[in-house]
C-alpha cells in the first residue's frame, strides 16, 4: 500500500506516493497554494491511505495541510518532530528540538541504505 509523504518547508510544499521504497507522483507547490495542493490530494490518495508529514513550517501552516489530508484520507496524518524515537538514530542536540525535523528525516533514510558511519548533506 503507498502512503502519502508530505515535505513542508517554510516556502514549498513537496508531496510525494511512497511504496517500497520508491517514490512516485512527485509534486512541488508553494505552500500557500492551497488550490494546486488539494487537486493533487484529489487526484492521488485514497480513504485510510496512511500519511506522513514533516514540516519547518508555522503550526498553522501544518495544521491546515494536515487537515486537508484527514478530510481526504479520513485519518489524520502522523507529523514527524525532530524528538521523535526513530531507530538507529540519535539525535545528538542538547536541545533535541532545535534539529530540523527534515534533517532527521533525511538521517533516517540514509541510515535505512547504508549501515556504518555515514555523512548527511541537507541542502534544502
Amino acid at each position: 500500500m503507498s502512503s502519502l509523504l508530505i515535505d513542508l518547508g517554510n516556502t514549498r510544499c513537496k508531496l510525494a506516493l511512497g511504496s517500497g521504497g520508491t517514490l512516485s507522483a512527485v509534486a512541488a507547490f508553494g505552500v500557500a497554494e492551497r488550490e494546486p495542493i488539494e487537486g493533487y490530494l484529489d487526484g492521488h490518495v485514497s480513504a485510510d491511505m496512511p500519511s506522513y508529514i514533516s514540516s519547518v513550517a508555522a503550526g498553522d501552516v501544518t495544521a491546515q495541510v494536515a487537515g486537508l489530508v484527514e478530510r481526504r484520507t479520513g485519518c489524520p496524518p502522523v507529523v514527524l518532530r525532530s524528538t521523535d524515537p526513530v531507530p538507529l538514530v540519535r539525535n545528538g542536540y542538547r536541545r533535541p528540538e532545535q534539529l530540523g525535523v527534515d534533517r532527521l528525516v533525511a538521517m533516517v533514510a540514509a541510515r535505512a541504505r547504508a549501515d556504518g558511519p555515514l555523512c548527511v548533506i541537507d541542502a534544502g
